[in-house]
């Protein structure tokens, strides 16, 4: 018998508990192992009281987990100060782990393989990216035969959501609110809109496809609160969809890695994920381009997720692997591009008052800092301090030049809003 202790009834892992209660005898029958939850921990003790009545230990204290007979301790408490104090302390005693803490992962992964290496023990996160998609199973094991060549993925639900309501006509701050209703969004959805959320979770998928731990300074990091219902309407008009790309890739030898909002053509597959969903495209140089699409959130797919990871590591157990740990030692010292140097075609997006002369001075810079203009549209329409807004997109330019064309623009004093930018694929 593989015995379990979790830490954390809260969404997550009051789902983990329900897939216990209701299908524990379907697991024994695929696993061919029995798993028992032997102890939950959690500060509200009256909200896991019930479980006494299916003879699963409670507690308030996590170390009372860490030091029972269980050979998986799993963390779903989040944040990185007591979650990270949990797992390092589990580790420590040789315990196996499974995790759905992003946050964490991003930040001390490096350092939590490392001891799990040294401890021969196992580190389950299936559930940290993706929710129900097998998106780490996928890397961890069936693409191990390829080089990865890149990752592109939309890789937050709440995003996806505000942005397909945006295309229904909804500025940001609508359809936030729609999506909080619903309960998709926090009441404080900042790492979710600015990014971070998705940054943390690209974090993960780097390190697994390349071997390599990226710091969240080393990546462009853009978030969707500056978008306006004019720059989706605009890229609808042209054949295009704006959507919260995360992406990894080797370029000229080196690793870029980058989130922000991206025009993307609706000939790719992304553009058609719409709502809650998640969408994620990996590519290896032998299986060529491989897709994987679901929930990336949500209670019960994330539970499933767990699930999968605490069956994993019982089923080795059962059949007397001797070597758990990751195969993985993120050891590759290929070299990380810096985060705003790429290239790419660009959207550009000006609020400025409409009088003469405005143009030039904007084309000025642009040509100060090699930037080619494609195509310039200026919507005869007035909008914050009677602004109008000059739509312009580029032909292949520098990000660096770009930013920079962009901060100087900003400084005008007919520039009315800060300068929104969106790299075009």
């Amino acid at each position: 018998m593989v015995k379990v202790g979790l830490i954390g009834a809260g969404t997550v892992g009051s789902g983990v508990i329900d897939i216990y209660l209701k299908n524990k005898d379907l697991i024994k029958e695929k696993l061919g192992t029995d798993i028992k939850l032997s102890i939950v921990c959690d500060r509200n003790l009256k909200k896991i009281e019930y479980l006494k009545n299916y003879k699963i230990d409670i507690t308030d204290n996590f170390k009372d987990v860490i030091n029972k007979d269980v050979d998986i301790v799993v963390e779903l408490i989040g944040g990185i100060t007591v979650a990270k104090e949990v797992i390092i302390s589990a580790l420590e005693k040789r315990k196996h782990v499974v995790t759905a803490n992003k946050y964490l992962l991003a930040e001390f992964g490096e350092e939590i393989f490392s001891l799990a290496r040294e401890k021969n023990a196992y580190v389950g996160f299936e559930a940290s990216v993706g929710g129900g998609i097998p998106i780490i199973k996928t890397l961890r094991q069936g693409l191990i035969a390829n080089n990865i060549l890149n990752i592109e993925g939309i890789l937050n639900g709440t995003v996806n959501f505000i942005l397909t309501k945006m295309e229904e006509n909804k500025t940001f701050e609508e359809a936030l609110k729609i999506a909080q209703e619903l309960g998709y969004a926090e009441k404080e959805p900042d790492f979710d809109i600015n990014g971070i959320d998705s940054a943390h979770k690209i974090i993960i998928l780097t390190a697994l496809a390349y071997g390599k731990w990226v710091k969240m300074e080393d990546i462009l990091v853009s978030g969707i609160r500056d978008i306006l219902p004019l720059d989706i309407q605009i890229a609808e008009e042209l054949g295009y969809k704006i959507k919260l790309i995360a992406e990894s890739r080797i370029e000229d030898g080196k690793l870029g890695v980058r989130v922000c909002p991206t025009m993307i053509p609706k000939n790719n597959i992304l553009s058609s994920v719409s709502d809650a969903y998640n969408a994620i495209l990996v590519e290896g140089d032998f299986v060529g381009p491989t897709l994987y699409y679901g929930l990336g959130a949500g209670k019960n797919p994330t539970a499933s997720a767990v699930w999968s990871d605490i069956c994993y590591i019982a089923q080795k157990l059962s059949s007397g692997a001797g070597k758990l740990c990751e195969f993985n030692n993120f050891k590759n010292n290929i070299p990380i591009k810096h985060k705003y140097d790429f290239e790419s075609e660009f959207y550009i997006r000006i609020l400025a008052e409409d009088k003469v002369g405005v143009l030039y001075k904007i084309s000025k810079v642009f040509a100060e800092y090699d930037i080619s203009i494609k195509m310039v549209f200026q919507k005869d329409i007035k909008m914050e301090e009677n602004s109008v807004p000059i739509l312009i997109f580029t032909h292949k330019a520098n990000y660096q030049n770009i930013i920079q064309a962009a901060q100087e623009i900003s400084n005008f004093d007919f520039v009315k809003r800060k300068v929104f930018i969106c790299p075009v694929e």
